[in-house]
């Protein structure tokens, strides 16, 4: 870390995008899994953890990575990699947490 300060800040911030991308694709096929839910319009059945699983997974991308790379050009250049770290940490944690919140749909009448 303290060897290639730069590249490995640059490798987590890589890895926050692919989060980014990747987690909204993993919450879609939970959702798929439960009964009720067959399009992406019938997300807002399974609750308020669909919108907690996006934006755990989008805004440390969008918030991480300028703040990492102002850090790159200060005296914390050796430190820069702790907060994209730490925001891929919180990132997956909270997404984990929002998918384990997913309620099962409630279907009326038919």
């Amino acid at each position: 870390m303290h060897k290639y300060p730069v590249a490995t800040s640059l490798v987590l911030v890589a890895l926050q995008y692919l989060g980014a991308f990747l987690l909204p694709l993993f919450m879609i096929d939970i959702a798929y899994r439960f009964e009720g839910v067959g399009s992406r319009d019938e997300l807002y059945l399974l609750g308020g953890g669909v919108t907690l699983a996006v934006a755990a997974a989008w805004l440390p991308a969008l918030v991480c990575p300028p703040v990492t790379i102002v850090l790159l050009f200060t005296r914390f250049r050796l430190r820069a990699w702790i907060f994209s770290g730490g925001g891929l940490l919180v990132s997956i944690a909270v997404w984990l947490y929002a998918v384990s919140t997913f309620e099962q749909p409630v279907r009326l009448g038919g």
